[in-house]
């Protein structure tokens, strides 16, 4: 049986998913051309910050913010 990849907090990593040695991550895939593609997962939190920020909850202060909101 084959050993799962893991990063430095234990998850398991899916197929493409990668880490880099400063803890970045990573998703390589390759495309209809054959080459191969990396993405910085940076566009990715920067998307979920864009949707957060549309949404009431997005808008509260940090110090505002409880566990049960």
């Amino acid at each position: 049986m084959s050993e799962k990849r893991r990063d430095n907090r234990n998850h398991i990593f899916r197929e493409g998913e990668y880490q880099h040695s400063d803890g970045r991550y990573l998703f390589r895939y390759i495309d209809e051309d054959g080459k191969e593609k990396n993405v910085n997962t940076v566009a990715g939190y920067k998307t979920v910050i864009n949707v957060l920020k549309k949404e009431a909850f997005g808008r509260q202060r940090i110090d505002k913010v409880r566990l049960s909101d």
